[in-house]
């Protein structure tokens, strides 16, 4: 069962990441487009539900430097060091879940990596014990 789980929380882990990949892709577009845009839009063109934009703040905060919605505190931040300093925590983040993932690779690889070598072992212990009886000239047949 925690083969499951454990599959269920990468695949959803996966699916926030590509929302959240398609989310700066549309976020880029519609910026660069030059017209005033909503966070309702934004999210239309991104195939993403408002909540899920509101459950990320870091993207919630990005997203308010650049539509034509003011803040939370009414207020409108267009300062470009905070908006830069916005998609760095974006991107660290992403960076963070590609850590992670490569991260449990290894550390499955390196599972299979002892396994190996432990039955390296075993494959020399019983050649050494097939020589052996070899040279004690036992019979090959029983």
């Amino acid at each position: 069962m925690s083969k499951n789980i454990s599959g269920l929380k990468k695949r959803n882990e996966e699916l926030s990441a590509q929302k959240e990949a398609a989310l700066k892709k549309a976020l880029d577009k519609l910026h660069r487009s030059g017209i005033k845009f909503s966070i309702a839009q934004l999210c239309k063109e991104a195939g993403v539900s408002r909540q899920f934009l509101h459950n990320h703040k870091d993207l919630l905060d990005l997203v308010y430097k650049y539509t034509s919605t003011t803040s939370r505190s009414g207020t409108r931040n267009k300062d470009s060091i905070e908006t830069h300093i916005s998609m760095l925590k974006a991107t660290i983040r992403e960076k963070d879940r590609e850590i992670a993932r490569v991260k449990k690779e290894y550390e499955c690889n390196e599972n299979y990596k002892k396994k190996y070598d432990e039955a390296l072992l075993k494959i020399k212990e019983l050649e050494m014990q097939l020589e052996e009886a070899y040279s004690m000239n036992l019979p090959t047949t029983l």
